[in-house]
C-alpha cells in the first residue's frame, strides 16, 4: 500500500495522502519495523509531492533519526 500511494503520488499526491497514513498507522500500532524506513521515505515523498512541507519535514527527520545508515537516509543526505 505504502509503494502504491508512492505511485498515486506522481499524479494525485493529494490522493496518496490517505493511502500512507493507514500504513504507517498500522506499523505503529503493531510494532513493524521491518520496511518502515521504506514507508517513512514513501510518505516523506508523498508529502513533498503534495507540497505538505510540515509532513515532509516529519517523516524526513523520523527517518534519519530512527534508521539513520539506511538506503534511504543516505538517499536525503546525498541530495543536500
Amino acid at each position: 500500500m505504502a509503494c502504491l500511494a508512492n505511485l498515486i503520488s506522481t499524479y494525485r499526491p493529494e490522493l496518496a495522502l490517505d493511502k500512507i497514513l493507514p500504513v504507517i498507522k498500522l506499523y505503529e500500532e503493531e510494532g513493524f519495523t521491518e520496511n518502515l524506513n521504506t514507508i517513512l521515505y514513501y510518505a516523506y515523498s508523498v508529502y513533498s509531492k503534495a507540497g505538505e512541507k510540515q509532513g515532509a519535514e516529519k517523516y524526513k527527520q523520523r527517518l534519519l533519526n530512527e534508521f539513520p545508515n539506511s538506503f534511504w537516509s543516505k538517499q536525503i543526505r546525498d541530495k543536500k
